[in-house]
């Protein structure tokens, strides 16, 4: 007569028998297919290799020349046309005109006002301390007077970013926004006598801080903000 363990000790041989009986016949049929999928992958590379064009050394190539001037803005319009009234400025960023081809220019950066008569650069008018981290610095100019008359009586608002500075000379993040108003000195050439006009907020900054400005026929002045958002 069995007993329990025999027959618990029967169905274990069972099984163990069993599982040895699948193993020795699956783990050829798992090496024969990796065998295949392996040299089915070494034929496809080597006929895509083989289907590669290598570019030749002696191929003609383009080589971008030195010389080759940038390309200028395209009109669709046959009655208008571009000219280059003058390049190598450092980041401009507003204008106004004192008369006919007579135009002040900002830098940014530089907080440098320049002179253009018929395409020839005079200045800097002035030169002012400007906060110019990211969208700070001098961004926005505007002329007051008769263009046409003695220049001696314009009036020339800018608009800029100053920062109170460190006994080192580094700007701190103490920044506002201000417009000023300068005499021009059509004699010497120059932008003098600053006043201050407006003060404004400049953070939390740096960036979004406008500068477009404009006058009026009644001598009004208008000025575009930003929202001085932080990009820090």
């Amino acid at each position: 007569m069995c007993t329990l363990d025999d027959k618990k000790s029967q169905k274990l041989k069972f099984l163990k028998q069993s599982y040895q009986n699948i193993l020795s016949v699956a783990i050829p049929i798992l090496i024969i297919s990796l065998i295949g999928l392996l040299s089915l992958s070494w034929s496809n590379y080597n006929v895509n290799a083989q289907n590669q064009t290598i570019p030749s050394q002696n191929q003609n190539q383009t080589i971008p020349s030195q010389n080759q001037t940038r390309a200028g803005p395209s009109l669709t319009d046959p009655n208008l046309k571009v000219e280059l009234v003058v390049g190598e400025l450092d980041f401009p960023t507003s204008m106004d005109f004192l008369g006919k081809d007579d135009i002040l220019v900002l830098e940014k950066n530089t907080g440098k006002v320049y002179r253009i008569v018929n395409g020839n650069v005079t200045g800097p008018l002035v030169t002012i301390d400007v906060g110019y981290k990211d969208e700070r610095g001098l961004l926005g100019i505007a002329v007051s007077g008769n263009k046409n008359s003695d220049k001696n009586n314009t009036s020339v608002y800018l608009y800029y970013t100053e920062c109170l500075k460190k006994p080192s000379g580094k700007h701190t993040k103490n920044c506002g926004n201000y417009i000023y108003r300068y005499k021009f000195d059509a004699q010497n050439n120059k932008l003098v006598d600053p006043k201050l006009i407006l003060t404004l907020p400049a953070l939390p900054g740096p960036s979004h801080n406008g500068g477009s400005m404009e006058l009026d026929k009644e001598k009004n002045l208008y000025l575009t903000t930003g929202d001085l958002l932080t990009t820090e």
